[in-house]
């Protein structure tokens, strides 16, 4: 029994060894590179190594992947909804009681400033316009008789004096009656479309009774909040893109009109105002939009996400320099689309490994295939 134990053991670990000897075969390309052995024919070896630089078939030498260090700008884009309304807007009441005489309002009319939109009945106010203008013409003639009679000094500057205050009384009551009788008409306070009137002709309306609306639809105000954290950066006349539902295909462009003096204390946010112009008066007050803003920093190097590396003491890249390796510490500013902008000790054009990092020293000597020329990433990340 304990020699067919045996028998059986020797048959397991003839297979286990078996079974590693099959894995080496599979991994031989692996184990030999990490150990710095070619399986190629010096000629292979000769012809792929063309166009290589380093230390060429020393020992030591670690191959790499390289690639020249850009430079891009650093971008933050701030997206927000946003509501539009009118450059000016307003809604239009009678400082008077009445009844409304004439009208000419039509929904979508374009007015111009001063037009006249609505004229109240006026009979009382031009009578009292005529009893105003009669008071002061007698007083007007009044006064010359008695500068006339105190010239002859047949009465005395009292009586002067009265007829003077009584000619001035009689000037304010016919200002005052031409004030009240020009309320009677409704005039544009400024040039805009007017809305959808909410009387007609015959109508009693009063002060409190809102006639119809006027915006100014030459420029849309857009309203949007931002983060304090880009308070520093927002400034007036900074470009921003609306976009509505309404228009897929279509971005409008505008500025940053005014940024509101105090933040939010419970968003900790600043209410931001844009212009957008609107000369095709494709815009009206009441939209939705998807505000865009960018905000351009300052200028970075940009590296392939694979360069970078980590440690205790933080991030690092692996700078080629006269086919040595370099350690080299950067701070990380923002990734994005394969790409990071580190800040540190780094210059456009510096080589930069990429892969095979693992088994590089400060001062260990690489091999590596020429990189490619690429454009610098001036668009920003």
């Amino acid at each position: 029994m304990n020699k067919q134990l045996a028998l059986w053991k020797q048959f397991a670990i003839v297979a286990l060894l078996g079974a590693i000897g099959y894995g080496v075969w599979l991994q031989r390309d692996y184990l030999m590179s990490m150990a710095g052995i070619s399986a190629e024919e010096p000629s292979e070896r000769a012809g792929r190594r063309s166009g290589r630089r380093g230390s060429g078939g020393g020992a030591d030498s670690v191959p790499v992947i390289v690639e020249q260090t850009r430079t891009a700008q650093a971008v933050d884009i701030i997206r927000a909804i946003g509501t539009g309304r009118a450059r000016q807007s307003v809604t239009l009441y009678p400082k008077l009681s009445g009844l409304v005489a004439s009208m000419d309002l039509t929904a979508g009319q374009h007015v111009e400033q001063g037009q006249e939109l609505i004229k109240l009945d006026d009979r009382k106010e031009r009578i009292a316009v005529g009893l105003a203008e009669a008071r002061f013409l007698e007083a007007e003639r009044n006064l010359n008789r008695s500068t006339s009679l105190l010239d002859r000094e047949a009465i005395s500057q009292v009586t002067v004096d009265t007829a003077q205050t009584a000619l001035e009384t009689a000037r304010l009551e016919l200002e005052q009656a031409k004030q009240t009788l020009a309320e009677r008409i409704i005039l544009a306070p400024f040039s805009g479309v007017l809305g959808i009137p909410s009387i007609e002709t015959g109508d009693l309306v009063s002060p409190s009774t809102p006639l119809v609306t006027l915006d100014d639809r030459s420029a849309i105000v857009v309203e949007f909040d931002v983060a304090e954290l880009f308070l520093g950066r927002v400034k007036r006349g900074l470009e921003v893109e609306a976009a509505n539902t309404g228009f897929r295909n279509q971005v409008f462009t505008g500025r940053i009109a005014s940024i509101d003096s105090r933040l939010d204390a419970t968003t900790r946010s600043v209410r931001i105002r844009a212009e957008l112009p609107n000369q095709d008066d494709l815009l009206r007050a009441g939209m939705s939009f998807v505000v865009t803003v960018r905000l351009e920093g300052d200028v970075y190097a940009s590296i392939d996400e694979l360069a970078l590396r980590w440690e205790r003491e933080g991030a690092y890249v692996w700078r080629i320099t006269d086919e040595t390796a370099q350690k080299v510490r950067i701070e990380v500013v923002k990734r994005g689309e394969g790409r990071v902008l580190v800040a540190g000790e780094l210059q456009k054009g510096d080589l930069i490994a990429v892969e095979g990092t693992q088994r590089l020293r400060p001062g260990r000597s690489v091999t590596y295939d020429e990189p490619r020329t690429e454009a610098a990433g001036s668009a920003g990340l």
